[in-house]
């Protein structure tokens, strides 16, 4: 009866994904192509019970372009939370032609046998302002197709992302992030404070 309770309840998800984007020299405002490279690290549901630190791990070539948009092509190891390790192609970009909506989406796919499957986030949003504060609300996407006999999964929700303001460190910009989806298996209510940094080898 108890184990019936917590399946009907959301499950509650707080994780921390570090973003590093790195440039050989400083961006302009020119709305042109850069290359550079990104690398992601990601806490996975850091409350869960039994996690012994599941990560993510990627890193590869970036691409910029317009105002904010970029795509990232990258490749790594997931540790999950019983401490096995497993390589990942991981496609992630973000769009931001439209001042007034913003679709971003991280494409994983897990090829080692016994673990295949395909993983699917995307988003979209729009920034709404009140006063000088602007925060960004949409809905957001995580499905998981299985090619291992295991079942897919399939979720869709709300989501808002409150920007953090901090002075500490310059450039770096803080996010909480809040998503609500319901899924095929468990509804889950998920966080994300994620941390994203540039950095250039010469500065403008």
């Amino acid at each position: 009866y108890a184990a019936e309770i917590q399946k009907s309840s959301p499950d509650f998800q707080f994780r921390v994904p570090f973003h590093l984007q790195y440039f050989a020299e400083s961006r302009t405002n020119d709305h042109k192509l850069h290359l550079g490279a990104a690398a992601w690290a990601v806490l996975g549901d850091v409350l869960a019970e039994n996690n012994r630190t599941a990560t993510l791990f990627v890193g590869g070539p970036l691409l910029t372009y317009g105002k904010g948009s970029f795509v990232e092509m990258m490749g790594g190891a997931r540790r999950s939370g019983n401490g096995k390790a497993e390589s990942v192609i991981n496609l992630r970009f973000l769009e931001k032609s439209n001042s007034r909506l913003g679709v971003f989406g991280d494409l994983q796919y897990f090829p080692d046998e016994g673990g295949r499957r395909f993983y699917a986030f995307l988003s979209a949003d729009t920034p709404v302002s009140f006063g000088r504060y602007s925060m960004r609300v949409g809905l957001e996407s995580e499905n998981i197709f299985s090619f291992s006999g295991k079942k897919d999964s399939f979720g869709v929700g709300p989501r808002i992302v409150l920007p953090v303001p901090q002075k500490l460190i310059p450039d770096l910009k803080v996010a909480l992030a809040v998503g609500y989806q319901h899924r095929t298996d468990r509804d889950f209510l998920r966080c994300y404070f994620t941390l994203t940094y540039p950095l250039s080898h010469k500065r403008k």
